[in-house]
């Protein structure tokens, strides 16, 4: 192999590796962005079918990862609803189902 190509494989290799130390820090500090929909998703799941909301009802449901948290409860997020816009439910996900850590009024 000549020096040119041995140069070529050590720089790509110091990409790559710098490219890999990147995505994990990034996913470590922000979260998988597909699982944060997701949890915007179970909890509008939850509004909708377990207290009768739907989505005129819903003014803001916007999903967050909090990397400082125990394993099972980094993926959550913040529910703000039209009738009371001044208060802000949150919530988080474990196993796929909604913990609720505020008491959200059931609609009539």
């Amino acid at each position: 192999m000549s020096k040119n190509v041995k140069i070529t494989i050590v720089i790509t290799l110091v990409i790559l590796a710098i490219g890999t130390l990147y995505n994990t820090y990034n996913a470590f500090i922000y979260g998988n962005p597909k699982k944060i929909i997701e949890s915007e998703e179970i909890a509008v799941k939850y509004l909708k079918e377990e207290k009768g909301y739907q989505y005129p009802d819903i003014l803001m449901v916007k999903g967050n990862y909090n990397w400082k948290e125990s394993y099972g409860k980094k993926y959550g997020g913040f529910i703000i609803l039209k009738d009371n816009n001044d208060i802000v439910y949150s919530y988080i996900i474990r196993n796929d189902k909604i913990i609720v850590l505020d008491d959200i009024p059931t609609k009539y």
